[in-house]
């Protein structure tokens, strides 16, 4: 339902995920505030959800097909959240 409410107010279209964000924060905002719910995943993703949702598939646009189209690059780190810390302090653009 979420799915379906953002599109058609705004347009927009959205993951499953970011959803239910949208679901839990129009449930909790009081009436007159402004919420913030990031986007936690591409739509595209879910195209699935998405056709369901809304009858069409969410579009592939230029900037995303590109990204799609990289090779994926992975790193092994040891589950401490310090390591990862310090692998994105060291390798931020700064």
């Amino acid at each position: 339902a979420a799915i379906t409410w953002v599109h058609e107010t705004n347009g927009e279209i959205i993951d499953p995920h970011t959803a239910d964000g949208v679901t839990v924060a129009r449930e909790l905002a009081e009436p007159d505030e402004n919420v913030l719910v990031l986007e936690t995943a591409k739509p595209q993703k879910f195209a699935e959800t998405v056709i369901e949702a809304l009858g069409f598939e969410a579009p592939v646009g230029e900037e995303l097909a590109d990204l799609l189209g990289r090779p994926q690059r992975t790193v092994d780190m040891a589950d401490d959240s310090q390591v990862l810390r310090d692998y994105i302090e060291e390798h931020a653009v700064r």
